[in-house]
């Protein structure tokens, strides 16, 4: 499974360099204020607690003339709390055991600096990757990831960050993020099959820069698969209950003209992931999916395959375009038409959903 790509964002407050004035000689609530802070900050280095003291004298003493230097103390202590968060991030991407410490990180930095954007930006990229690849705490990502969502809907870059950064990362949660959310209803009982079908879609027009994101992601069409695979499903149970009378009649031709655009369907995702599936760790996935076009495209059409590797090629420099397919021979009139196979048999597991 591809892990997904960490991107360079970590915005760390500046902090002025201003010489800090000696103690405070006025025997005041400011004065006392100060000096317990430059107790704190410059004798003991106890950057935490410059940080809470200097918070509570601004609290009181907003206006005051040390305000700048006890503004300088909190924004240190939230540059080295959002370090440890991302230096916790990278770590996640090799040991996903290590999620809940960074979701205790994140909350860390929130508390000191609500307004940030990346820390719940990449806490939604973590937890859904988790998820994904366990398989559970389904729910705990989906509430990240409709939070950072509605961060990543707003194209307002936030102060301090790089603009070309801000929209990388902004085309990067919008394509996974979206994946997770068509991945949780797919995983839900019963399936949100709509919703699930209405994510994905989203993630796929996402026209990322980002490889194996979004219109190239091969996960994002193997799991629509299981959108149409349910409709297929579904109309083929109504057509196998009819007597063969009614197959070769009206009722029989109203339900094959519904599944036709369906096994369409399903060819034209099948081959999306055959076409993207290169990496030797989707080789299952490529696999899978293979077979399975092939047993749709050998009904379609007569029992050949001649064209399918063509056809395929065709969505490698672009999975989103809607490939028309050769046309069927026709049908002998003689014989009750029958609807496209199953699935077939799936060699091994096609595993979790790689390109994250």
């Amino acid at each position: 499974m591809k892990k997904f790509s960490l991107l360079v964002m970590i915005s760390m407050l500046a902090v002025a360099s201003a010489a800090v004035p000696a103690l405070a000689q006025e025997d005041t609530p400011e004065g006392k204020c100060y000096q317990e802070w430059y107790d704190a900050a410059q004798n003991k280095k106890d950057i935490p607690l410059a940080a809470k003291l200097g918070k509570g004298c601004l609290e009181k003493f907003p206006q005051s003339q040390y305000a700048k230097f006890w503004k300088q103390s909190i924004n240190k202590y939230v540059a080295q709390l959002q370090q440890t968060f991302y230096n916790t991030l990278k770590d996640v991407n090799q040991d996903p055991t290590k999620i809940e410490k960074l979701i205790t990180d994140g909350q860390a930095v929130l508390e000191w600096k609500p307004d940030d954007v990346g820390v719940p930006i990449y806490t939604a990229l973590a937890t859904t990757y988790v998820a994904m690849l366990n398989n559970k705490d389904l729910d705990r990502a989906k509430t990240y990831s409709e939070k950072a969502l509605q961060i990543v809907e707003n194209p307002t870059v936030p102060p301090d960050v790089p603009k070309d950064q801000y929209e990388a990362l902004r085309e990067t949660a919008k394509a996974k993020l979206n994946q997770y959310m068509g991945f949780y209803y797919l995983k839900q009982n019963p399936p949100n099959y709509d919703q699930g079908e209405t994510y994905l879609t989203k993630s796929i027009g996402i026209k990322s820069k980002g490889a194996g994101e979004g219109w190239k992601d091969a996960n994002n069409y193997y799991m629509r698969t299981e959108v149409y695979t349910k409709q297929y499903d579904t109309l083929r149970a109504e057509y196998d209950a009819l007597s063969e009378d009614d197959k070769r009649g009206p009722k029989g031709t109203a339900i094959l003209d519904k599944i036709a655009p369906i096994v369409e369907k399903l060819i034209m995702d099948y081959a999306r992931v055959v076409a993207l599936a290169t990496d030797p760790r989707a080789k299952a996935l490529q696999d899978d999916a293979k077979e399975r076009l092939e047993s749709f495209w050998k009904f379609r059409q007569e029992g050949k395959t001649d064209g399918m590797m063509a056809y395929v090629k065709g969505f490698e420099a672009d999975p989103t375009v809607n490939q028309p397919l050769p046309p069927a021979p026709e049908k002998a009139p003689d014989k009750a038409p029958q609807p496209a196979p199953g699935k077939p048999p799936v060699k091994g597991k096609p595993g979790k959903p790689s390109g994250r």
